[in-house]
């Protein structure tokens, strides 16, 4: 966010590359432009696809020059990532089961359900 003279806040941008090592060199996986302006913190997701065998190295670089005045605050950090694994998991020997209820048939107190069930492997 940019404050103009007049105390007017203006949105601002900021670049960054997210880059992977590849075979020792690095390689941009994503070009990121953050455009806006917020008095607190913004925080931003990028999704990687076709990871390299684990472990990597990965950085974030920002493009975008360091503001040199107070009046522009467009300071950058990378906080955490996360994996995500997306892939069909199979649970054997598990069964599902779902209740809906309505709480008022029960007073308040706390429900103790228990299930008998008989199914098949399908």
């Amino acid at each position: 966010m940019e404050t103009t003279s007049k105390g007017d806040r203006n949105p601002s941008s900021v670049r960054l590359l997210i880059q992977l090592q590849r075979n020792g060199n690095w390689v941009t996986e994503k070009d990121v432009t953050i455009n806006g302006k917020t008095t607190s913190q913004f925080l931003a997701s990028v999704i990687l696809d076709n990871l390299p065998e684990r472990p990597f190295n990965i950085r974030m670089v920002r493009e975008t020059a360091d503001s040199t005045s107070d009046q522009l605050q467009n300071k950058t950090l990378w906080s955490s990532y996360t994996e995500i694994i997306d892939v069909k998991q199979c649970y054997p020997n598990t069964a599902i089961v779902g209740l809906q209820v309505d709480a008022e048939q029960f007073g308040g107190q706390q429900m103790t359900v228990n299930y008998h069930i008989r199914g098949r492997i399908i």
